[in-house]
């Protein structure tokens, strides 16, 4: 069944046929061109002749209004509802230089992923063939991160807001030029210098140790002996007891003391050193006035020569 608009020269027709109804356009004195079409299973082909999904296009659509996808009530441009546990937009390029997925807003957010299930991610990003040598995510500018940054994906959640693996190799490591500590004194009270640090010093134990994972050899300090010396640099399980890391950085401030307490042992070395000279030296002299000259032995009480 045809309709047209002009049976000599038609520019435009809806025909209906095995099923399937077309809208079809041309120029005037050309061969009408099917622009939308609906199947009759009921895929919707704009531009396609063939139309594999409830909607297949062809080119470039302008929507002004909101699209939902598994929703009927969209509260943006583009919203993506799955209740299974599929993903809801999933962008891909094959590019080299290509983007999956691409969101601009002149005063809102670009992308915004949620999700319902504890275990899975509101925003998922995978690298060509799920290689961690290939890029995944490419943020330029500023990345504002409210939660956990956990990379690597194996530690459970947990105080820390930055958790890389417990891995004995370059992925269980960080690099950067420098790392700077909040430390000024405006948010610091109840100063006081470290005491008896020289003896804290004493008590640690510096070791060599293979790694259980992997065998590989490294050195440093046992966490758990350290928290017996100095337990604020110790961090601990949730249950407060099991030792889990150890901030040698901070024990800098430990070793600076005992360097100092160090510095004034030697000193006063140092002084009972000058001191025991000088008495030698005024025995010298006392042995020179009694011998005329000569030295004789003159036992003084406390200074032996050496034999």
């Amino acid at each position: 069944m045809y309709f047209q608009d002009n049976p000599a020269f038609p520019s435009s027709q809806i025909y209906a046929q095995e099923g399937d109804i077309a809208l079809a356009t041309s120029p005037a004195g050309a061969v009408p061109i099917s622009r939308l079409l609906v199947t009759e299973n009921g895929n919707v082909g704009i531009g396609i002749t063939s139309p594999s999904n409830k909607l297949s296009v062809l080119g470039n659509a302008d929507i002004s209004g909101n699209v939902g996808i598994g929703t009927t009530n969209p509260t943006a441009k583009l919203e993506v509802v799955d209740i299974s546990f599929g993903i809801g937009v999933k962008g891909q390029s094959t590019s080299f230089f290509g983007t999956g997925v691409e969101g601009q807003s002149t005063s809102g957010s670009g992308v915004v992923g949620r999700t319902n299930n504890s275990s899975e991610p509101g925003v998922r990003a995978v690298s060509a063939n799920q290689s961690e040598d290939n890029l995944g995510l490419h943020v330029v500018g500023r990345a504002f991160i409210a939660g956990v940054v956990d990379l690597g994906g194996l530690i459970p959640a947990g105080t820390y807001r930055l958790q890389i693996p417990n891995i004995a190799a370059a992925s269980g490591r960080g690099l950067a030029n420098r790392w700077d500590t909040y430390s000024s004194r405006r948010w610091k009270t109840n100063i006081q210098t470290i005491q008896g640090a020289l003896e804290k010093v004493e008590r640690l134990r510096g070791v060599s140790f293979d790694w259980k994972e992997n065998g590989g050899h490294d050195i440093g300090l046992i966490a758990e002996e350290v928290g017996e010396v100095v337990p604020e640099v110790v961090g601990y399980e949730e249950n407060g007891k099991d030792a889990r890391s150890l901030d040698y950085a901070r024990l800098t401030a430990v070793l600076i003391e005992a360097v100092k307490d160090q510095k004034k042992i030697i000193e006063e070395l140092k002084k009972k050193t000058s001191e025991i000279d000088e008495l030698k030296a005024e025995v010298e002299g006392l042995k020179a006035k009694l011998s005329g000259g000569q030295l004789v032995s003159v036992p003084v009480s406390g200074v032996h020569d050496e034999p």
